[in-house]
């Protein structure tokens, strides 16, 4: 268990730092120590409250045909942003990208936002490290 939850705080760590390195939603100043704290609740978060969430969402996931298991991160950001005072999500902004004769423009998140859109693109980040990493 004890291993697990190392490895896991780990793999939350990269995640952090991956998803921070493309949207800059934290402030580069951000602490080591800050890191490592923010991490060990979002494994903590993994280990012990996801399995029963994914339990009680069960009949949404069904649904959603599995992708709502990436917003199940939000609640634990959430908590983080208010455990954490050294832990915060600024305002996120994209520039416009344009593929195939498509446009989608620039866009600015704020607040509960860019929280929805972190955590699911560390969401995304982590199950890609996990996958990679861990072999089961």
């Amino acid at each position: 268990m004890i291993k697990r939850i190392i490895r896991y705080t780990i793999i939350s760590s990269f995640s952090i730092l991956l998803v921070n390195y493309f949207l800059h939603f934290a402030d580069s100043d951000m602490l080591l120590a800050t890191l490592i704290k923010a991490a060990a609740l979002l494994s903590l978060f993994e280990i012990f409250i996801k399995p029963i969430l994914k339990f009680l969402l069960l009949p949404i996931n069904i649904l959603t045909l599995g992708l709502f298991r990436f917003f199940l991160n939000i609640p634990a950001f959430f908590l983080i942003v208010k455990i954490l005072p050294q832990f915060k999500i600024n305002d996120i902004y994209t520039s416009p990208i344009t593929l195939l004769n498509y446009s989608i423009p620039k866009s600015t998140y704020q607040g509960l936002a860019a929280i929805i859109f972190t955590a699911v693109a560390y969401s995304l980040v982590f199950y890609l490290l996990k996958s990679i990493l861990i072999k089961k």
